[in-house]
């Protein structure tokens, strides 16, 4: 990911990037499925294969 070197612009891309994650663990947590397109989903799946 390329974030601009612009004053503050690399905290905001933090903050979303932390909220994102934020949501996408509460929804693990509440057993929903997670998108189709998640690459923690496709990592964890991806583990599970011998």
């Amino acid at each position: 990911m390329v974030i601009p070197r612009v004053k503050g612009k690399r905290r905001e891309v933090r903050r979303m990037l932390a909220r994102r994650s934020q949501l996408l663990l509460e929804r693990y947590r509440r057993g929903e499925e997670p998108p189709a397109d998640c690459p923690l989903r496709a990592a964890l799946e991806g583990s599970s294969q011998p």
